[in-house]
């Protein structure tokens, strides 16, 4: 699957009209929670392969739950890191914070397709991920710099966040799901047919 960094800055572009998804963000809360789900729904949709644009919502509130589900299905894990954070030194906070979070590059759009609890904390999965894609992690840090930096320059004029800053959502959610997609097994993309 391809893994561009020329598609990455296109995508957010394809359907204007799902771009304006973003403003919900200017929605305290409820408009929060929405984008969650939003982006679950762009993470599943361009990890099975309907990647030509951004998808079109499947709801308001129907993203808003999924976005809410998903943060309350994190809640264990924030609990577990404020308490290192609370009784360990600083310097152990951090290693845990990294040896718990780099795995979500990965775990966060495969719950996105699979939308199962278990698969936001399947931490063996993740880190083989992580170790068997090496170069494509290290090639997804490389173009997420690329991208926050073209678009941190292009927002020097702060009347253009109202582009950049969605632009730069949309494409690092973009690049992050094709990065799943070429590490997952070729079976979590396709769907079985009945007989």
């Amino acid at each position: 699957m391809e893994f561009s960094l020329k598609d990455a800055f296109r995508y957010p572009f394809k359907n204007f009209r799902s771009f304006w998804n973003f403003l919900w963000i200017f929605l305290p809360v409820i408009g929060w929670f929405f984008l969650y789900g939003y982006f679950l729904q762009i993470l599943g949709s361009v990890a099975t392969g309907k990647d030509k644009a951004l998808p079109k919502s499947i709801g308001f509130w129907t993203n808003f739950v999924e976005g809410l589900k998903f943060l309350v299905y994190l809640v264990p894990l924030y609990i577990v890191l404020g308490l290192i954070s609370w009784l360990a030194p600083g310097w152990v906070y951090v290693l845990l914070s990294l040896f718990a979070g780099i795995p979500y590059i990965y775990l966060t759009p495969r719950y996105a397709v699979s939308r199962k609890f278990q698969d936001l904390y399947d931490f063996p999965i993740g880190w083989a991920m992580i170790f068997s894609h090496f170069g494509d992690v290290v090639l997804f840090i490389v173009f997420y710099i690329v991208l926050a930096v073209v678009w941190g320059i292009a927002s020097i004029l702060i009347i253009t966040l109202v582009i950049t800053l969605p632009a730069l959502s949309y494409g690092t959610t973009y690049l992050e799901a094709k990065l799943y997609a070429r590490a997952s097994p070729k079976k979590s993309t396709t769907k079985k047919s009945k007989k």
